[in-house]
């Protein structure tokens, strides 16, 4: 009888670990703010997804915040991104500019604190996913048409060369934004817009858990 016991037990804790939910960190800025409430529903039965504090903004803003966020919990996926901010051009008094202005983070030393966040993420048995820079509408006063298909390129690299899954939301975001996106001027998206954008991670997130 003791052992019939030990053996249901032993299967009730198998079932129980089985049912676990996972437990994902989204990494990013303001577009994945926006995004992850949706994702976070889309996944809720398998599960619980978790936003880092605040903007992520810049890979050289956040380069030092990264292991705390990472130590909160055993992460299963981790997804993140930076461009948005890196790319964007500020001008001596920290105004979006981009006739006068410089880039926060120019190319290469994008490329190098890629490196570096991925060493920090490494350090996890997570899974990770990086999900490339959405789209720049022309008229964007900080930030250029087309500067973030040369930060996704370098991201492309950096991420292929470290066995690293691509979550590319910026073929996706062209359409999105042009029925959900705040206007020319703006890069981000209306509910609905960042609803769509939602779908794209969590298929990523999916493939990944």
């Amino acid at each position: 009888m003791k052992n019939v016991i030990c053996l249901v037990l032993l299967i009730l804790s198998i079932i129980s670990c089985g049912d676990k939910k996972k437990n994902v960190l989204i990494i990013g800025d303001s577009i994945s703010i926006g995004y992850t409430p949706f994702v976070a529903e889309s996944l809720k039965s398998v599960a619980d997804v978790f936003h880092n504090p605040g903007n992520a903004a810049s890979t050289k803003h956040t380069v030092d915040s990264i292991p705390n966020w990472i130590k909160e919990k055993n992460w299963d996926v981790i997804v993140f991104n930076y461009g948005l901010h890196d790319l964007c051009y500020r001008n001596d008094k920290n105004k979006k500019d981009k006739i006068n202005g410089k880039q926060q983070v120019p190319l290469p030393d994008y490329e190098q604190n890629l490196n570096k966040i991925l060493n920090i993420l490494s350090s996890t048995n997570a899974k990770i996913i990086f999900v490339n820079t959405t789209y720049i509408p022309c008229n964007e006063p900080g930030r250029r048409n087309g500067d973030e298909l040369i930060y996704n390129k370098t991201a492309e690299k950096v991420m292929n060369e470290n066995d690293i899954s691509i979550c590319d939301l910026h073929k996706v975001s062209i359409d999105v934004h042009k029925c959900y996106g705040k206007g020319e001027r703006d890069v981000h998206y209306y509910e609905k817009g960042y609803k769509e954008l939602a779908k794209t991670v969590v298929k990523a997130i999916k493939s990944e858990l």
